[in-house]
């Protein structure tokens, strides 16, 4: 059995590549949700963090903004570190088209607000806010 040469290997993760952004819907991703929930992470303690990822996965989830949903309109990422070690768990919230908000103390509770009233709403939530690039932010809030 031959080996397959760099030109068919090449193809070959092409193609790989583009079935998985058709199937994540990345060029139709509108917002992305990072959150810092690692063992290395010290804004918070680990068992806080995963409890607040799989939170936000499962929950995500449910309201169907995530894939395997056809054209999700948010992604989420588990962060190592977000390297703001305080008030954690952190999160940052990524807008297609410039702007974040970065989020301290996000815990189920809080989390549930930020996906109601930010990646839902567009409505980043102040109780929460670190600061924020966002055009999301009206002028005079916290930036």
């Amino acid at each position: 059995m031959s080996r397959p040469s760099l030109r068919e290997m090449r193809l070959s993760l092409t193609r790989s590549a583009e079935r998985v952004s058709k199937k994540y819907n990345l060029a139709g991703i509108e917002k992305h949700i990072f959150l810092c929930a690692e063992a290395k992470c010290k804004c918070a303690p680990f068992s806080e963090g995963m409890e607040s990822w799989n939170f936000l996965k499962k929950r995500l989830r449910e309201l169907g903004l995530v894939a395997p949903v056809e054209n999700p309109k948010i992604m989420r990422t588990k962060a190592n570190c977000l390297t703001v070690c305080a008030e954690g768990p952190i999160a940052v919230v990524y807008e297609v088209g410039g702007g974040s908000t970065w989020y301290k103390q996000c815990t189920p509770e809080v989390l549930e607000d930020i996906i109601q009233n930010h990646l839902i709403r567009n409505e980043p939530l102040q109780s929460h806010v670190l600061t924020s690039s966002s055009s999301s932010l009206k002028k005079g809030e916290v930036s």
